[in-house]
């Protein structure tokens, strides 16, 4: 049950499946969170969530360009639609 709960939590953090089976041996439950005990595992989860946040920026970046692009879109159908 324990071991369950842990690869919930870890899922829910964002981890793939390859990732859980490595730092799975060395998660501890501190109350309603984990906790790494390994150092080596520790990194991992530091790698982790640097490579998040670069899908993070980029996918931010990816949305301000489809914003800038609809925008674009509807100001030239919005001035078509006052020329007819």
């Amino acid at each position: 049950m324990a071991t369950v709960r842990r690869v919930r939590v870890l899922l829910a953090a964002g981890l793939n499946t390859d990732l859980i089976r490595e730092v799975l041996p060395c998660m501890a439950d501190e109350g309603a969170i984990l906790a790494p005990t390994c150092d080596e595992m520790a990194q991992n989860l530091r790698d982790e969530r640097e490579r998040m946040s670069r899908s993070i920026e980029q996918l931010q970046a990816a949305h301000a360009m489809l914003s800038s692009i609809i925008h674009a879109g509807e100001a030239l159908t919005a001035g078509a639609g006052s020329r007819g």
